[in-house]
C-alpha cells in the first residue's frame, strides 16, 4: 500500500483556485461566490461545506479566483454613490515608508470604538459542520458449513471555529463458524483537535475496546498528542499524531497490565479517477515504555465507492498485531470484510 503514497499524494497535491473573502475581524475565507448582487448579504460558499450569508459591512474584501477584486453592491439609499470595490491585493509605502496594503488603507479602522463593536456584533461565526458515516456489512451461510457474520462501524465528525474538531467512532464485529467464534470485539473512540495554528493541532483522545478472542476483557487507552493535518481536501486527506498515552489492559484471567505507551496514528484517504473510488489507510502503533516488545499495532486498509444518494459500498482489510498476546492466541488476526453503509 505504502508504495504507492508518493504516487496519491503527486496526483491531488495541487489545489483549485478559490474565490477569497476577508472580513474585518481578520478572518478569511476560500470558497465560491454565490451572489455578490444582493445589497444586504453576500451568497458565499465556504470550502468547508457551508452556505453562508455575510452581510456586506463586515466584509474588508472580495477577490474572485484569478486575485482581482470584486465590487460591493449599492444599497437603494445610497444609489447615487459609486459601488464600494475591493482594492488590489498590491503593496506600496505609506508615509513612513513602512510597508501597507492598499486594501489595509481603504478599509481602515471604524472611527471610534462603538463602529467597532458594531461591526464585530454582526461578523456571522462560523457554524458546526458536521459529517459522518455509517457501514452495515452481514453474511449468513447454511449446508456443509455454517456460518454468519456482522461486521458494522459508525463515524461522526464536527468542526467549528476552524479551530476544533471532534471525531466518534464505534465498532462491531462478530463471526461464527461452524458453532465456533472465530471474531467477536467492539470498540468505541472519542478525539479532540484543537488547531493552534493553520495546520497544527493538539489531539486528546480516550478509547474503549473488547476482544473475546484475544481474551481481552477491557483495553483502554487516553492520551494526548500532537498533530499536523498534511491536507485538508475534498479528494485528500493526509494527517497523523504523535505523543503519550495510558494503556491498560484487563485481561478474561484477571490479570491486568499498564503502563505510559509512546503513541503514532496515521490517516489517509484519496480520491482517484474521477472520484469513483476512494482509497483509504488509517493505522495506530502504542509501544509500551517499560517493555517496547509488547507493542500493538491496528490497520485498516480499503476502497469505498460511491454509489447513489450518500449510498457508499466499502471493501476493507483489518489487522492486528499484538507483539506479545496472551497463552493460547496468535500474535495476528486479519479480518475481510464488504460494507454498505450511508455518509454525509
Amino acid at each position: 500500500m505504502f508504495r504507492y503514497l508518493p504516487l496519491f499524494l503527486a496526483f491531488a497535491a495541487t489545489p483549485a483556485l478559490a474565490d477569497t473573502l476577508f472580513l474585518h475581524n481578520g478572518d478569511k475565507f476560500s470558497g465560491d461566490i454565490e451572489n455578490a448582487t444582493n445589497p444586504e448579504a453576500l451568497e458565499f460558499s465556504a470550502a468547508f461545506g457551508q452556505n453562508l450569508n455575510v452581510p456586506w459591512e463586515t466584509i474588508a474584501g472580495l477577490y474572485d479566483s484569478s486575485g482581482q477584486p470584486v465590487p460591493f453592491p449599492v444599497k437603494k439609499a445610497q444609489a447615487e454613490q459609486p459601488p464600494v470595490q475591493s482594492a488590489p491585493l498590491t503593496a506600496q509605502s505609506t508615509d513612513q515608508g513602512t510597508p501597507a496594503t492598499t486594501m489595509q488603507a481603504q478599509t481602515a479602522a471604524p472611527e471610534n470604538a462603538e463602529i467597532a463593536q458594531t461591526v464585530e456584533a454582526a461578523t456571522p461565526e462560523e457554524p458546526k459542520v458536521w459529517s459522518g458515516r455509517v457501514n452495515l456489512g452481514a453474511s449468513l451461510q447454511s449446508g456443509n458449513t455454517e456460518s454468519e457474520a456482522l461486521n458494522a462501524d459508525a463515524e461522526l465528525k464536527a468542526k467549528w471555529n476552524k479551530k476544533h474538531r471532534s471525531t466518534f467512532k464505534a465498532e462491531v464485529n462478530i463471526e461464527e463458524d461452524d458453532g465456533d467464534t472465530t471474531e467477536d470485539n467492539r470498540m468505541i473512540s472519542g478525539e479532540h483537535d484543537y488547531f493552534f495554528i493553520e495546520d497544527w493541532f493538539l489531539n486528546a483522545g480516550l478509547s474503549l475496546e473488547q476482544d473475546d478472542i484475544d481474551q481481552v476483557d477491557l483495553r483502554s487507552v487516553a492520551g494526548i498528542g500532537l498533530g499536523h493535518q498534511v491536507f485538508e481536501q475534498d479528494d485528500l486527506n493526509l494527517q497523523y499524531v504523535l505523543g503519550p498515552s495510558y494503556l491498560r489492559e484487563d485481561f478474561e484471567n484477571g490479570d491486568t497490565e499498564n503502563s505510559i505507551a509512546g503513541r503514532w496514528a496515521f490517516d489517509y484517504d484519496q480520491k482517484i479517477f474521477d472520484d469513483i473510488l476512494q482509497l483509504f489507510h488509517d493505522h495506530e502503533l502504542l509501544v509500551p515504555a517499560d517493555d517496547t516488545d509488547d507493542f500493538l499495532f491496528d490497520s485498516k486498509t480499503g476502497i469505498r465507492v460511491p454509489l447513489k444518494a450518500g449510498l457508499v459500498g466499502t471493501a476493507e482489510v483489518d489487522f492486528e498485531w499484538d507483539n506479545k498476546p496472551e497463552p493460547g492466541t496468535q500474535e495476528d488476526d486479519t479480518e475481510y470484510s464488504v460494507k454498505i453503509g450511508y455518509e454525509w
